[in-house]
């Protein structure tokens, strides 16, 4: 269980292998975005327990949602409704969402149950797929699962255990294959992906849950053939003219220029400031692009003094406004910072003049 193990397990990461590049000391900051604030003071719209509430906003209007390491959306009152993920549905406008459990141990409704997280939901064509990761910390194997029923059944691709036969469409982010995108954080674009242009589900991604502290990555796949792990294709760099490369292996892959991230985070497109915005615990980020370049809009949490010791925010597309986002965060649990357990948020940019 995170919340008790998680200090544990971060020092024998440190010790079990070799950490990414570290975060340069001067980080690139945006034209675009000047500063950001938080506008709502921190809010739990019902009893919860548990981290990683990352959403998504699907095609009959309500978001859908994860939690990790915990009840979800009531108080810890028995031990037997713990789950490592759990699927939730949300009704309502943010911040005011009435929450509601669709699955509580998914996508491992399948034996032999395993330690699942998630790492982000996506709503594409009627269909809501998750990237998930298993164990949480440095994962083993990051993979993807799809529910036609709005998250109250699960079909699991690659997904192997150690020493079985890979099944022919098995997951090739592994570490094994010491891959950086074991944990994939799937870009909302709005109400059923349907700011999307050009046909493409992104992802960004990272090779382990937390204690990362190093670049990310992308990823790219027609929106559809996501289930098919051969489809996808890796950023490989620039060319002169600001042009993505793209490879079908892995290895290929190059970090997209000025992302850096501790932990996991949240990433959609905002259509008010026309940018891709990611969030994590430290900092916004935005970028013209997928690609990039990114750069910091803001120094995140810094007000008020309880959020600095929440983790792997997740940005909510629902209720976006021309210079603002929703956002959900959970705490540690300890006082007087956040407990361990879902709180929504609202960030406000203040956009440079004539940047629009």
């Amino acid at each position: 269980m995170r919340i008790l193990l998680r200090a544990g397990c971060a020092a024998l990461l440190l010790c079990a292998g070799t950490l990414p590049a570290q975060i340069p000391k001067e980080l690139p900051r945006s034209r675009v975005v000047e500063s950001i604030s938080i506008d709502a003071a921190p809010f739990a719209p019902f009893l919860s327990m548990g981290d990683l509430w990352f959403t998504t906003w699907a095609d009959d209007d309500k978001l859908y949602g994860a939690w990790g390491d915990g009840t979800g959306p009531v108080p810890l009152t028995t031990w037997s409704l713990m789950t490592d993920c759990g699927i939730l549905e949300y009704t309502g406008d943010p911040p005011k969402l009435t929450a509601t459990v669709v699955r509580r141990d998914a996508p491992t409704q399948f034996e032999p149950r395993v330690d699942d997280k998630p790492s982000s939901l996506l709503a594409v064509d009627g269909r809501l797929y998750g990237a998930f990761h298993s164990p949480l910390g440095d994962a083993r194997i990051g993979y993807l699962a799809y529910s036609d029923d709005y998250g109250s059944n699960w079909s699991r691709l690659g997904f192997f255990l150690p020493g079985e036969t890979k099944p022919a469409n098995a997951s090739p982010w592994t570490n094994e294959a010491n891959s950086n995108f074991r944990c994939l954080f799937l870009i909302n674009m709005g109400k059923n992906y349907s700011l999307n242009s050009d046909g493409y589900v992104y992802g960004l991604g990272i090779g382990k849950e937390w204690d990362w502290d190093g670049p990310v990555y992308l990823a790219r796949v027609q929106r559809v053939r996501i289930v098919s792990y051969s489809a996808w294709e890796y950023f490989s760099g620039l060319d002169a003219s600001g042009k993505p490369h793209w490879s079908k292996a892995q290895s290929d892959a190059k970090p997209v220029p000025g992302l850096y991230t501790p932990d996991q985070g949240s990433a959609i497109y905002h259509a008010g400031v026309k940018r891709y915005l990611f969030l994590n615990k430290e900092h916004l980020w935005e970028a013209p692009q997928p690609w990039g370049p990114w750069t910091v809009a803001g120094d995140f949490p810094s007000e008020p003094e309880a959020w600095q010791k929440g983790y792997q925010p997740g940005i909510i597309t629902k209720g976006a406004g021309p210079d603002s986002f929703w956002f959900t965060i959970a705490g540690k649990g300890t006082t007087p910072n956040l407990s361990y357990s879902l709180h929504i948020g609202k960030m406000v940019m203040r956009l440079a003049p004539g940047s629009q």
